[in-house]
């Protein structure tokens, strides 16, 4: 086992996740959510098998590039996060407003 050829496939993983967390739409969520979720499984099972086959001393000279990408992916998910939830927001504004139309309506028949 290659401990290079590991991290890059890690990254490889990272990097495909990433993309699929920028493919998220409202209507695309669950196709795009699961592919990513993929890849963070896949990610945590390889990081789990070099554990336990090279020395921490090899492994921390790579933890700072995947930290970072963990840490992108990490925001990614929050700024999905984000958006939905100001997306919600929004919509619950709109729907206040036509149930408020609507009541208007009614009481002026």
């Amino acid at each position: 086992m290659h401990l290079d050829y590991h991290i890059n496939n890690i990254k490889h993983l990272f990097n495909e996740a990433a993309l699929e967390l920028d493919k998220i739409t409202t209507d695309e969520f669950d196709t795009h959510f699961n592919n990513a979720k993929s890849n963070m499984i896949l990610i945590r099972q390889l990081r789990k098998e070099l554990k336990q086959n090279f020395p921490n001393e090899q492994l921390k000279k790579n933890d700072e590039e995947l930290i970072n990408l963990a840490k992108l992916i990490e925001k990614k998910y929050d700024d999905i996060i984000e958006e939905f939830i100001e997306e919600r927001n929004i919509l619950a504004i709109k729907l206040g407003t036509v149930s408020n139309q609507k009541k208007i309506a009614q009481y002026s028949r």
